[in-house]
């Protein structure tokens, strides 16, 4: 479809304060600080519930979105979204300055995903309603305005695109909708939207593939060194699929079921909108939001778990259970990892902890390290437990920055009144 007009957009700059970290040593091992970023004040000056994690650019430049909040839409818990971003202190001690970018439903409204940074530093996303794909471009000159194109989008192809969206090859956007296909049968499709030869021209929309497997896919695809994307759908306990590309541009792209969740008590279920990660090895690791050992939870607590691929081609791969969690003092519901040096998955839970200021507890940050020998347990170690005021319920997992430190951002929570999110940093 062609490129619609661009729109000038008014940012609004504010100031957050970071707190100065510091780390209380063990003796062995030093404590994790969680320090609050930003909490989120709603319309009309601020965003509004961060879904979706954040995603770090150059400089330790944090990216995200709010689906609700900004300066368009009534109420500043019903506002249209916006996407922001969150630049580090020049000087240590200093302040996190904050930059806001407000959604207008007449082109595209609620970013429930994140958001992908090209290699130019153009931010690519989604918006839930209108069926949008999106890019900001930034400005020429510092503190000037960003400008937001729309790509490609609209039914049958994407009908509420939720994961965050991956780059591949050439520039290549890949992302899945929640609902859609030719038949309008609510299977979801994985789309990709391709840049113009020469630039300047239109981007195409493709739906690449209607899923087969199962239904609803509520998170984005992972893409693998040979160009695999895998993803995860949510029907009955859920499954972790593949996506091999054609041979030939322009073929048929082939799907495979690579392990249909049990659910509890013997394995994982409903993966949610946490996908896939892909590790050196190619082993797939990921969670599900319910399922597992855990009696506390009416459906289980939730896993963490790996997906090891065959040894010889075509045969099954095989799927392990690192970690059943408990819930209660343990977290409950977890939202993805990311995979740290050494193998150590990093993550985060809805629920659970320590936290008795929300229902089922205020959620987790936790680590899962592998074992020492082979088929050994792994190690969890819950690294914070949200209490509300510093945040509650993230919905995402954790980005890894440069520095060793884990950023990330709560559903709910903080010192905004309106209790509508936070960014933390765990450090």
């Amino acid at each position: 479809m062609g490129n619609m007009p661009k729109l000038r957009t008014a940012f609004t700059t504010l100031t957050v304060l970071l707190t100065a970290a510091s780390l209380k040593s063990g003796s062995s091992a030093q404590t994790p600080t969680l320090t609050t970023l930003h909490s989120f004040a709603g319309k009309p000056s601020d965003g509004a519930y961060p879904y979706a994690g954040v995603t770090i650019g150059s400089g330790g430049v944090l990216y995200g979105t709010t689906i609700s909040g900004g300066g368009h839409g009534p109420g500043w818990n019903t506002g249209d979204g916006i996407v922001f971003s969150l630049a580090p202190p020049v000087a240590p001690g200093g302040v996190w300055t904050e930059a806001i970018y407000s959604f207008s439903d007449e082109i595209g409204d609620r970013p429930q995903a994140g958001v992908a940074i090209g290699s130019d530093g153009i931010l690519y996303g989604t918006t839930y309603h209108s069926f949008t794909v999106f890019a900001l471009k930034p400005p020429p000159m510092e503190g000037g305005q960003w400008m937001q194109e729309v790509l490609g989008g609209g039914a049958p192809v994407l009908i509420y695109p939720e994961g965050t969206l991956a780059i591949g090859n050439g520039g290549v956007l890949y992302g899945t909708s929640y609902e859609g296909g030719d038949t309008f049968d609510e299977e979801g499709d994985v789309f990709s939207v391709t840049p113009p030869v020469p630039p300047g021209g239109a981007w195409t929309t493709t739906a690449i593939r209607t899923l087969s497997t199962g239904s609803f896919p509520e998170s984005g695809v992972a893409i693998g060194g040979d160009g695999v994307l895998y993803g995860t759908t949510s029907n009955g306990n859920g499954e972790v699929y593949s996506l091999t590309p054609p041979a030939t541009p322009g073929g048929t792209w082939t799907e495979t079921s690579l392990h249909a969740f049990a659910g509890a008590p013997e394995d994982g279920g409903s993966p949610g909108g946490a996908g896939v990660v892909v590790g050196t090895d190619k082993v797939l690791y990921g969670t599900s939001f319910d399922g597992g050992t855990g009696t506390a939870c009416r459906n289980g607590c939730g896993t963490v778990y790996s997906l090891t691929p065959p040894t010889i081609p075509g045969g099954a791969w095989t799927e392990a259970v690192l970690y059943n969690f408990a819930g209660a003092d343990d977290g409950q519901a977890p939202t993805g990892v990311v995979i740290g040096p050494d193998k150590v998955l990093y993550g985060t839970t809805s629920n659970g902890g320590s936290g008795t200021s929300c229902y089922d507890g205020c959620g987790t940050v936790f680590s899962l390290t592998p074992p020492a020998d082979p088929g050994g347990p792994w190690t969890e170690k819950i690294l914070h437990d949200f209490t509300g005021p510093d945040g509650a319920n993230p919905g995402a997992g954790v980005a890894l920055g440069t520095d060793g430190g884990l950023y990330g951002t709560t559903v709910n929570g903080g010192s905004g009144t309106c209790g509508c999110g936070t960014v933390f940093q765990l450090k």
